[in-house]
């Protein structure tokens, strides 16, 4: 490529509430950047009942490191009565409550694998949709049969089962920590902003609401 498609840093220069003046740089690029849109990674071995996750991009309580938690604790009511159609799969709805929320799903029977997307499972057959009640549903868009499991996601599983993986207290931990991190860093925010503090002589409040979608956690703090 040229030296026009190159990606360029240009300096902006604005003002802030009080009229100070600060500069910041921004990167401008005409190319195209791909994300991952991926938000979690889990892994599930069956025979020695071992869940790890790990979450990313740009969710509430990403982190690099795997944390584990229970396979399959959660206990599902049937609702046999109630079907729904996923394209050519005719599918039953399941509930349950776990991970501070209650879960609604639909499962197919005709599909017999005790599995789905996030850490659910333990239905009898597979989970096709997962009605997120604060965001979209998970959905079910293909499935396809393997010869054999791949030899660079078995070698990534073996080397996270001889790893000393935290659990899920220690996730919560995690979250816990980085949820008053960032309340002391909007609070340091605010305290820094004119225009934040009042307005015609009347103090502003402000929350800071921070939500962990899958696993329903959420924080709701005064600034």
């Amino acid at each position: 490529m040229g030296n026009d498609n190159q990606p360029e840093l240009v300096q902006l220069e604005e003002k802030d509430s009080a009229g100070g003046h600060y500069i910041h740089s921004k990167l401008v690029s005409p190319w195209m950047a791909k994300m991952v849109d991926t938000q979690m990674v889990v892994w599930k071995e069956f025979d020695s009942r071992k869940l790890m996750f790990r979450y990313g991009g740009r969710t509430f309580g990403a982190t690099e490191n795997f944390y584990g938690d229970t396979l399959f604790p959660m206990h599902w009511t049937l609702l046999s009565d109630e079907e729904k159609k996923f394209g050519s799969l005719v599918c039953r709805k399941a509930v349950a409550d776990f991970k501070n929320q209650h879960m609604v799903v639909w499962y197919c029977p005709d599909i017999p694998i005790s599995d789905g997307p996030w850490k659910l499972g333990g239905l009898p057959g597979l989970i096709v949709c997962w009605e997120q009640p604060a965001d979209k549903a998970l959905l079910l868009q293909s499935i396809r049969a393997l010869p054999a499991f791949p030899d660079h996601l078995l070698s990534q599983w073996h080397i996270l089962s001889a790893t000393q993986i935290p659990d899920y207290v220690a996730y919560r931990k995690m979250l816990n920590e980085t949820a008053r991190k960032a309340k002391l860093y909007w609070q340091q925010e605010k305290s820094n902003c004119v225009s934040c503090q009042h307005t015609d002589n009347v103090k502003l409040t402000q929350k800071l609401t921070l939500y962990h979608t899958y696993e329903g956690i959420k924080y709701v703090f005064d600034l």
